[in-house]
């Protein structure tokens, strides 16, 4: 559920399977690809990231918008990454947002996970489409409205280090 917990479980799992030097070091692999990242990431600006994790999809029109809360999983991803989530009320983990509280929030960047089956569809364009009602919104103005679609973005597991790699990317393009 979080992801120290799921370097955590490698150590662990290395344990239970009487390979305990093995598991630390997939867990010392892990840590350290996030300290490159988080090196990296030093001294670059922290844009504010909207994530949304599912909404209607297709309408031309955003609605039923759930998006990462400041205390779960993918607010630790977009920390991670070199951002900072741009809803910071906590008790909820993933709330619904209207198109006008999405106003109020105004993101500078958009992470839009969409699931394969959402692709197959409506193409990316009609996707994006949707978001266009908030052109006065930082991320929509700027073009920075991003749909992220592997598989792997979804699940905690360990190809997690891959999602933080990819955002990091898309968020800070200047970095190398």
């Amino acid at each position: 559920k979080t992801v120290e917990g799921i370097i955590d479980s490698f150590r662990t799992i290395g344990r239970a399977c009487g390979k305990g030097p093995e598991g630390r070091r997939m867990a010392r692999d892990y840590e350290n690809r996030l300290k490159r990242i988080h090196d990296k990431m030093q001294g670059a600006p922290r844009p504010r990231v909207l994530m949304a994790l599912d909404r209607t999809f297709g309408r031309g029109h955003l609605a039923d918008v759930y998006i990462t809360g400041a205390d779960g999983y993918f607010d630790k991803i977009i920390e991670l990454a070199g951002g900072q989530n741009a809803y910071r009320e906590r008790g909820v983990r993933n709330p619904v947002v209207s198109p006008e509280g999405i106003m109020g929030l105004n993101p500078d960047v958009i992470v839009d996970l969409v699931r394969k089956d959402v692709l197959e569809q409506f193409d990316r364009q009609t996707i994006l489409a949707d978001w266009n009602e908030l052109r006065q919104v930082e991320a929509v103005k700027n073009h920075r409205v991003l749909i992220f679609d592997q598989d792997y973005a979804w699940v905690p597991g360990p190809r997690f280090v891959r999602v933080v790699e990819d955002l990091a990317r898309a968020l800070h393009p200047e970095v190398k």
